[in-house]
């Protein structure tokens, strides 16, 4: 993730095989009230890449955070934080 404010990079997670209960903790580990990278952010500007689930874009929303899908084959837009 990348806060466009003030340009951090915050490093949420890899792996070659993301599943339904790894992409729910990569969307547990932002949403953090005190250290959380979406803490205090607006928005969340995500692809349409199918890893991410309805449950973690409902994850997401419930801790305040609005979800916004990029339109579809937009390939040169990036994943970012508001």
């Amino acid at each position: 993730m990348i806060s466009l404010a003030d340009r951090v990079v915050h490093v949420l997670g890899v792996t070659a095989k993301p599943h339904e209960a790894w992409m729910l903790q990569i969307g547990r580990n932002p949403i953090d009230a005190e250290s959380g990278a979406l803490c205090g952010k607006r928005f969340l500007i995500i692809d349409r890449d199918t890893t991410y689930i309805d449950q973690f874009r409902r994850l997401v929303r419930e801790a305040g955070t609005e979800v916004i899908r990029l339109p579809p084959m937009s390939p040169n837009l990036k994943e970012c934080i508001c």
